[in-house]
């Protein structure tokens, strides 16, 4: 048996070998998006047949063409391969790399939401800072109207506009400082159910990433839970970003004289007066929590993100580098069949070659042996 009688009995084998784990990996890959067994089974088999018997056409016929059949048969090679990208390339990477580009994005989309939650308790941090400083200048203008109580700024004792007017101000950043307490209670706690979230999409990252590829239904359950999973860090996500209270703060602060001035029709010229030198303490007031409340550029810098889960099929491309063996394996094997033919095409040349020197060394007349006298043969005495 020649080189080339064996080469000829490789190459199908080969060829023939990797169009079968194309078939399987094809069946892996399409079981994670579908349980029915016929689809999935069916849909590889007959992808890995047709691929099988394509190359071997290929084998038989595009070596030997002249050059317009090659050309011919170049074009149907290139529509088959990209049709053969979609049924069968894809699903393969999906089986080698599907449950990998699954569980970075799982983890990707956890870290992203760590650094959106994190960022949402440090705001908290910042204006859970605002209700001493409120409470203080609620106790400072209580202060003030205890004095206001003796004559302190009007010269006139006993309630009036002016003792209304400071209490007022005492009560509201007294109400503030409550408000902005109750705010930072109500951010933790949701801080503390999104870490609840968090551990429990991180189990189930961690099941994804250990699953065989074989555990289709196991992938799919995942990727459903993780789903929901997510769908309630968004929400708990969204409240967090929505528990602000340096927003209703400055709204307050800056309607603080309208919301706390209590003139009257019948007070005295003293206590109009009180109230026109209190003016210059309310804007001071005003002037000390819109600093410590921050400035609404602040506010309106915060912005909503929305995490989502992504199929598999999805995953493999926007994590194909993270994943880049899976896509070298699965273009590999399709390719198996399609690089025999190339590289018997390459070396055609040469097996005509050696034929053609066979064929002349065959043709070649066989010289006839020539005879060699023995002792005795030739006319005259034996040899002593």
């Amino acid at each position: 048996m020649t080189r080339q009688d064996k080469l000829d009995r490789m190459v199908p084998i080969v060829s023939g070998m990797a169009c079968l784990v194309s078939a399987y990996t094809t069946q892996q890959g399409l079981a994670t998006a579908t349980s029915d067994l016929l689809v999935s089974g069916g849909v590889a088999l007959a992808g890995g047949a047709f691929l099988f018997v394509f190359s071997l056409f290929l084998m038989w016929r595009f070596p030997y063409a002249d050059r317009n059949r090659q050309l011919g048969y170049g074009a149907v090679a290139l529509v088959v391969l990209a049709l053969a990208f979609g049924f069968s390339t894809q699903w393969s990477v999906i089986a080698m790399g599907g449950k990998d580009a699954l569980a970075i994005h799982m983890q990707r989309v956890l870290d992203q939401a760590d650094d959106l939650a994190l960022a949402q308790l440090r705001q908290a941090s910042v204006e859970a800072n605002l209700a001493p400083q409120l409470a203080s200048l609620s106790q400072q203008y209580e202060d003030l109207a205890s004095r206001e109580t003796r004559g302190a700024f009007s010269g006139l004792r006993g309630e009036g506009s002016v003792v209304a007017t400071l209490r007022n101000m005492s009560q509201m950043f007294g109400n503030l400082s409550r408000t902005v307490k109750g705010v930072d209670t109500e951010k933790r706690a949701l801080y503390d159910r999104y870490k609840e979230l968090t551990a429990e999409a991180r189990k189930v990252a961690a099941e994804t990433e250990a699953a065989d590829v074989s555990e289709s239904d196991k992938i799919r359950r995942n990727n459903l839970a993780f789903s929901r999973i997510l769908g309630e860090i968004n929400e708990v996500v969204t409240r967090m970003n929505e528990a602000t209270s340096a927003a209703y703060v400055r709204v307050v602060n800056q309607n603080l004289g309208s919301l706390t001035t209590t003139a009257r029709a019948g007070d005295t010229i003293e206590q109009k007066q009180a109230l026109e030198r209190l003016e210059g303490l309310k804007d001071a007031a005003v002037k000390v929590v819109g600093q410590i409340s921050g400035s609404r550029a602040a506010e309106e810098e915060r912005t909503f993100q929305t995490f989502t889960m992504i199929p598999a099929a999805r995953a493999i491309w926007v994590y194909r580098w993270d994943v880049f063996y899976a896509w070298a394996g699965g273009i590999a094997i399709d390719l198996i069949p399609t690089i025999f033919v190339i590289l018997l095409t390459l070396g055609r040349s040469r097996a005509e070659e050696e034929r053609e020197r066979e064929a002349h060394a065959a043709a070649q007349p066989v010289p006839m042996p020539r005879s060699v006298a023995r002792g005795g043969t030739w006319p005259g005495p034996a040899a002593p």
